[in-house]
């Protein structure tokens, strides 16, 4: 094999390895299980739009008599969390296994790991599975349309429900768990919550939730082994005197109901 033909297999591999790599997150999200529910409790926006998430303390400044200043505390404050997203009637959604599959497709079929005919049935599979993943959404609509006639929440649209179940966490003071991109925080209140709606569409609401993190003092009880006097005072009553005192006879109250 001539030195170009080697170059050639040599990049297709590193090619071919590199792809593989960038598929890892999404395998490992896609198979992974966590014991948190998604989003903030499980409320999920249809596009999320920014995810921000502060760290920050307070440095107290002490000042010396040279006018310089100098640090001896460090309070770190509550984690903040912001996040804003879009809720919409209409959105196309893919499923997580659609998803997987599709960026198998996109990396692997350029570099011909895939036939053009696996490539295909890939495809064919992925239309089936979205025409089949609209009926059954339409069915569960349906279904849920005729539950929501005896609850509260008939009659209401996507973003009426939205801002319902956000309210209700809000008014409720809820300890919630919020996902992001970096970590999901279990101890998270909100803090305000922002719904717009712009002047050209009634069809989507952007929200902005802001999040602040919970802690809670907890009461410990330690026990302290006691010493002189105080341990002292502390012991059960003993009856160690030279000098014993003489019985005194019992009452007849005290005889008769013995007391």
């Amino acid at each position: 094999m001539s030195y170009l033909g080697s170059a050639a297999a040599a990049s297709s591999t590193i090619a071919v390895g590199g792809s593989a790599l960038s598929l890892i997150p999404a395998a490992r999200a896609l198979f992974s299980s966590e014991d948190f529910p998604a989003g903030i409790a499980g409320f999920l926006f249809d596009l999320p739009i920014n995810d921000n998430v502060t760290l920050a303390a307070q440095i107290s400044d002490h000042w010396l008599e040279t006018n310089v200043a100098v640090q001896d505390h460090i309070a770190i404050e509550p984690l903040k969390i912001t996040l804003t997203g879009i809720v919409a009637e209409l959105i196309y959604t893919k499923s997580a296994i659609e998803t997987y599959l599709q960026q198998v497709l996109d990396r692997l079929s350029p570099l011909g790991i895939l036939t053009p005919a696996q490539s295909i049935s890939a495809k064919k599979y992925l239309s089936e599975a979205s025409r089949l993943k609209s009926a059954v959404s339409s069915a569960i609509g349906q279904l849920s349309d005729l539950a929501e006639v005896f609850s509260d929440t008939y009659g209401k649209n996507k973003q009426q429900k939205a801002f319902d179940t956000l309210s209700n966490f809000f008014e409720n003071r809820a300890i919630l768990t919020v996902e992001t991109p970096w970590k999901t925080f279990k101890s998270m209140a909100i803090v305000s919550l922002s719904f717009e709606q712009a002047e050209d569409t009634k069809e989507m609401t952007t929200i902005t939730a802001s999040f602040k993190e919970m802690r809670f003092v907890e009461t410990t009880v330690k026990k302290e082994k006691l010493a002189g006097r105080i341990a002292k005072q502390k012991e059960p009553m003993a009856d160690k005197g030279k000098a014993k005192g003489s019985s005194v006879a019992l009452s007849l109250a005290q005889g008769v109901f013995g007391q």
